[in-house]
């Protein structure tokens, strides 16, 4: 049952990937995978270029230190 579920968002994450990257001027774009479980999916989708689990947590940070001065 997990590695159905597993397979089925790689998957569907690759997918998706591939369908953007096909678009006019994003061929060169760079995939970035975030969060949590960005780190178990990536190794199995080519289109992630990068993994950053903080990402989201690291900008949240830059605009609160930009809003509190």
């Amino acid at each position: 049952m997990k590695s159905g579920v597993l397979w089925g968002y790689v998957g569907l994450i690759d997918g998706l990937l591939n369908r953007l990257k096909s678009e006019p001027g994003m061929a060169e774009a760079v995939v970035i995978g975030t969060g949590g479980l960005a780190s178990l999916f990536a190794p199995h989708i080519d289109a992630i270029d990068k993994v950053d689990n903080a990402l989201t947590m690291t900008g949240l940070r830059i605009i609160f230190n930009r809003n509190k001065g």
